[in-house]
């Protein structure tokens, strides 16, 4: 193997790593991203009724965290993801993950992924960035909780509690990222209110320049009013410690979002200490978290052996619809009708 660096490393690029929960407005920011030059590739996942504009996020990304988190016992919903995972399984994730970045992004100087669920797989991704000799640059979005809430309510049923501490666990794992690396926040609804502030926020942490006609497609053809299906207002009065814990990490996001340039130190400080304050409300919360994925893995064991008992009765009733087309049968039939009526 040559030990020249230049042969063994690629060549330095940037990677946008969009992180925040689902239902967030990632794909809006994502979309916003590519208007400014950034390269998300071309093979996304499908579009779907509740985001019909598109997701942006790459399948095979999507695919290989599905694919992780299943190998955890986990999937998107999971409260606690496990402390520590075997090594093996994690040194294989890293290297698939870092496989695919070489594959899909090499050559390209600005690209990026979306798919919230590395969000909180972020060490991984962060190893495989280091691996093909990226930087990672942090994109946070965020979203009035309640939002949030009443948009998975509707798309997955999920109550209330357990997506408010969904929406707190991802922002939280992305506002470690954003103390510890660097990087932006940016609000959905200072995106859907005041586009062209927000191009200007992300073309400035990026060093880019706005394209005007690619801005001018961004804003008239996909940026409309009707993507956002609820607002609320900044101050409510709490329901609950989650809520409140909730509102105070929404309250300090929203402040970094309006922030015009690098963190600093007043603003980097209230940041880490609303992040100490979400961990501590989190803490509070472990039984019930632990409770919540007990239940879901139990209904997601049954659905499996639903599943299992239905292919299996598939394959019986194409084995006797088989048995009854053979003539020897129709025969047996035929003779035993014709003797005992």
């Amino acid at each position: 193997m040559s030990s020249n660096p230049d042969v063994d490393q690629p060549a330095p690029s940037r990677g946008v790593i969009v992180l925040g929960m689902h239902r967030s407005g990632t794909s809006v920011l994502s979309r916003a991203l590519i208007a400014l030059g950034v390269d998300f590739g071309g093979t996304f996942v499908d579009v779907e009724p509740d985001n019909p504009k598109g997701f942006f996020e790459d399948k095979d990304v999507n695919s290989l965290n599905v694919s992780f988190l299943l190998a955890m016992g986990c999937r998107w919903h999971t409260l606690l993801l496990p402390a520590n995972s075997p090594s093996a399984m994690n040194s294989s994730f890293k290297e698939q993950a870092t496989a695919l970045l070489k594959r899909k992004f090499t050559g390209r100087p600005l690209w990026g992924l979306k798919e919230p669920r590395i969000t909180r797989l972020l060490p991984y991704w962060k190893a495989a960035l280091a691996d093909i000799n990226a930087k990672g640059c942090y994109v946070l979005a965020n979203r009035h909780p309640l939002s949030v809430v009443e948009s998975l309510a509707k798309r997955d049923d999920i109550p209330q509690a357990q997506a408010l501490a969904l929406w707190a666990l991802h922002q939280i794992d992305g506002l470690t990222a954003i103390i510890e690396n660097g990087g932006i926040v940016v609000d959905y609804d200072l995106m859907m209110n005041q586009p062209s502030t927000e191009m200007r926020r992300l073309a400035q942490f990026l060093g880019q320049s706005i394209d005007a006609n690619k801005q001018k497609v961004f804003l008239d053809d996909f940026l409309q009013q009707d993507l956002r299906h609820s607002y609320h207002a900044r101050t409510l009065t709490p329901s609950s410690p989650l809520f409140d814990a909730c509102m105070v990490l929404h309250e300090s996001l929203l402040t970094l979002a309006r922030s015009d340039g690098p963190l600093g130190q007043n603003e980097l400080a209230h940041a880490i200490e609303a992040l100490a304050r979400a961990r501590q409300s989190m803490d509070l919360h472990t039984e019930w978290f632990q409770a919540v994925d007990a239940i879901y893995r139990k209904v997601e064991d049954a659905k499996q052996e639903l599943r299992e008992a239905e292919a299996r009765m598939q394959h019986l009733h194409s084995q006797l619809a088989w048995i009854e087309r053979k003539p020897s049968v129709r025969f047996a039939r035929s003779i035993r009708r014709m003797f005992l009526g």
